[in-house]
């Protein structure tokens, strides 16, 4: 960690003398290295992470032809909110939102305000554009997948306000995230491994929950 710590400065201070690929190649490194390391649950490396992408901004490395990949997007809020940097991610979106790469029908941007919704509690709003992403099918597999996995996130903590038609939807969306992983066959099975097992133990923690018992 306090290597990592020194190396965040340096590479500020000294961005400026590398040829932008070199630079765009530490920078990756650096951040794959940032979530491998949170993925063994070290949630620290995190705001490393978030540290990088400020200075990836500040650099404009991250923009081809003043445009920013969709992918990218996604990778900076989603840190942004998980680091609760709430504030500055509003601020990215709102300023970043007009160069989003073929993001004609809306949906990535949709995707990612939903994400911030979530994780500042407006769940009534959360879920609204993430019913409304799920309803435009021509899109990337990855965010119906991710869309569905939040509204389940988002029901469940919005519970103690929910309606009997929703809670039945809540319910319901067990049998909608299951055929949704077995009629996408570009799903890995990997990705299909993670998502079966996210939603066999949300099922059962939501039940339980619920005092219905486990099915």
């Amino acid at each position: 960690n306090d290597a990592f710590a020194e190396f965040l400065p340096l590479m500020e201070t000294n961005r400026d003398q590398l040829e932008s690929d070199l630079a765009n190649e530490v920078y990756s490194f650096a951040l794959n290295y940032c979530i491998q390391q949170s993925n063994t649950g070290k949630s620290e490396w995190l705001e490393y992470a978030f540290a990088l992408y400020q200075q990836l901004l500040d650099t404009g490395l991250l923009l081809y032809d003043g445009k920013m990949l969709p992918q990218q997007f996604k990778n900076i809020v989603s840190n942004g909110c998980r680091t609760q940097h709430l504030e500055w991610v509003a601020t990215f979106i709102d300023a970043y939102k007009d160069r989003l790469v073929d993001d004609h029908d809306g949906v990535a941007l949709d995707y990612n305000l939903a994400i911030l919704r979530y994780h500042e509690k407006q769940y009534r709003e959360a879920m609204r554009l993430l019913k409304s992403i799920i309803a435009r099918e021509n899109h990337d597999i990855f965010y119906g997948m991710d869309a569905r996995m939040y509204l389940w996130r988002a029901y469940f903590e919005h519970l103690d306000h929910l309606s009997p038609d929703e809670i039945d939807e809540m319910y319901k969306l067990y049998d909608s995230v299951r055929l949704y992983i077995d009629r996408n066959k570009k799903i890995s099975a990997l990705h299909q491994l993670q998502y079966r097992n996210f939603v066999r133990l949300f099922k059962r923690f939501m039940f339980l929950l619920l005092d219905q018992g486990v099915s």
